[in-house]
C-alpha cells in the first residue's frame, strides 16, 4: 500500500487516515505526519524552534514494516498521545518503521539551522525522568569532535541520562566557535547570542523529552568550558551544575553576577598554554591582545574558582575525603589535586581539579570521564 499525506494514524493491524476533524486539530497544534516515542540507545537530531508545518509524506506499508519518505532533510518525531513529540531518527529523507505498539503517530518537520543531535539512553521510559547535560566544543571544534574527545553514550546508557551535543557557528574569521566569555575566542558582535540559543535548546529537550528540572547541566571544553560558565551567569534559573573544563568565566567578576547558585566543577591543567592556569596572556593573543579581550590578559583558574565562590556564598574550605585523584591517562599516578569551598547552609559546592603537568587537551580515559559525570549527577538543582 502506498499513499501521500501529511496525518497518519498507525496501528499494529492497519493503517488509517485520520478523519478531516482531528487533522484539523492537529494542524492546529502544529502536528502533522505522525510517529511513536524516541529511538532509546541512539542519536537523535531534535530541532530547536518552531520550524511550521509538517512536510507531505509518502508511505509504503507492506506486512509488519513500513517505510516513510519525504522529499527534503526533515526529522521525522513521534508521539503517542499527539501532545509529546520527540525525535525518532536523525536528520534524512526516510525512516522505517517496525510496529511493536498497539498505536503511534508519525510527523515529519523541516530541519531547522541549528537542529542538535541528541543522545536517548537505552531503555528510555518517557515515564521516568532523565538528567540532561549540555555538551559544548572548543575553538575550531564542533560537536563530532567533542563526541569524540570526551564520549558520554556509555556512561548515558548505564547512568540512564540524556545529552544535547550541539555546533557553534562560524564567525567572520569562518572559526568555528561559541560566543562564551571574554576569554575566547573573539568579539561577542561577531555571532549571535549563543546564550540564548542553547537555553532554546534546553527548553527543546524538556517539552520533548522527559526531563528532570532538577537535574541540567552543561559542561565543555575549553571555549565550550566558558560558554559553560556564561550559561551558569546568565540561565542560574535552571542550571543546576556546570563542569567547564580549561575555560574560565569573565575577568570582571562584577560584570555578571549570577542570581541562584550553580554548583561549579572546573578542571584545568597547570601546564596549559593556551589558558594558562595562573592567566596571563591568551596563547591566540596577538601583541598581547584578543578580540576578545582587549587587555590581553585571562583570568587565571584560582582565581576564577574564588569567584565562584564568592557568587555562591561559599564560606567554607573544606577538606575533600579524597584529596587526590587521577584524571590524565598519560600522568603517572594520583596527578590532580582537589580543592573544594562550600556554603554549609545549602551545600552549594565549588571544585576546582587541579592536575598536574596537564595541557590543555587532557587525556581523558573511562574511569576519569565517570568522575566528572558523576560529580554533576551528585548535584542537583539548590532551591
Amino acid at each position: 500500500m502506498k499513499n501521500n499525506k501529511t496525518l497518519l494514524n498507525v496501528t499494529r493491524k492497519k493503517f488509517a487516515i485520520l478523519k478531516s476533524t482531528l487533522l484539523g486539530v492537529v494542524i492546529g497544534l502544529n502536528a502533522g505526519f505522525l510517529c511513536c516515542q524516541a529511538t532509546d540507545g541512539d542519536y537523535v537530531t531534535m530541532n530547536v524552534g518552531d520550524p511550521g508545518e509538517n512536510l507531505p509524506i509518502t508511505y509504503r506499508a507492506s506486512g509488519s514494516k513500513m517505510v516513510l519518505s519525504w522529499k527534503e532533510s526533515g526529522i521525522c518525531e513521534s508521539s503517542t498521545d499527539l501532545k509529546t513529540w520527540s525525535p525518532c531518527g536523525r536528520t534524512a529523507r526516510r525512516y522505517s518503521i517496525k510496529f511493536n505498539r498497539e498505536h503511534a503517530y508519525y510527523r515529519v518537520k523541516k530541519v531547522l539551522p541549528r537542529a542538535v543531535l541528541t543522545y536517548i539512553p537505552k531503555g528510555y521510559n518517557p515515564d521516568k525522568k532523565y538528567p540532561l547535560i549540555l555538551h559544548l566544543h572548543g575553538y575550531t571544534g564542533n560537536s563530532d569532535w567533542q563526541n569524540n574527545y570526551f564520549p558520554l553514550k556509555s556512561l548515558a546508557d548505564e547512568k540512564g541520562f540524556i545529552f544535547c551535543i550541539p555546533d557553534g557557528l562560524r564567525d567572520s574569521s569562518n572559526n568555528q566557535r561559541w560566543n562564551a566569555t571574554d576569554v575566547c575566542c573573539g568579539p561577542r558582535n561577531d555571532l549571535p547570542d549563543d546564550s540564548k540559543y542553547l537555553r532554546e535548546v534546553i527548553d527543546s529537550a524538556i517539552k520533548k523529552f522527559s526531563v528532570d528540572r532538577k537535574r541540567i547541566y552543561s559542561m565543555g571544553f575549553s571555549n565550550g568550558g566558558s560558554m559553560s560558565y556564561r550559561m551558569a551567569y546568565d540561565h542560574s534559573d535552571i542550571l543546576a551544575a556546570i563542569a567547564p573544563i580549561a575555560g574560565v568565566g569573565y575577568k570582571d567578576k562584577n560584570k555578571v553576577i549570577p542570581k541562584h547558585p550553580v554548583h561549579v566543577l572546573h578542571i584545568h591543567g597547570t601546564g596549559d598554554a593556551m589558558v594558562p592556569f595562573n592567566g596571563g596572556d591568551w596563547a591566540g593573543a596577538v601583541d598581547g591582545q584578543s578580540p576578545s579581550n582587549p587587555a590581553g590578559d585571562i583570568l587565571g583558574a584560582v582565581e576564577n574558582l574564588r569567584n565562584w565562590a564568592e557568587y555562591n556564598k561559599c564560606n567554607k574550605e573544606e577538606e575533600p575525603k579524597v584529596r587526590s585523584i587521577d584524571l590524565d591517562s598519560t600522568l603517572h599516578g594520583k596527578d590532580t589535586t582537589i580543592i573544594r569551598f562550600m556554603n554549609e547552609k545549602n551545600n552549594c559546592t565549588v571544585e576546582l581539579w587541579k592536575t598536574h603537568g596537564a595541557g590543555h587537551f587532557i587525556q581523558w580515559n573511562a574511569e576519569s570521564r565517570r568522575k566528572v559525570v558523576d560529580w554533576l549527577l551528585d548535584h542537583p538543582k539548590i532551591e
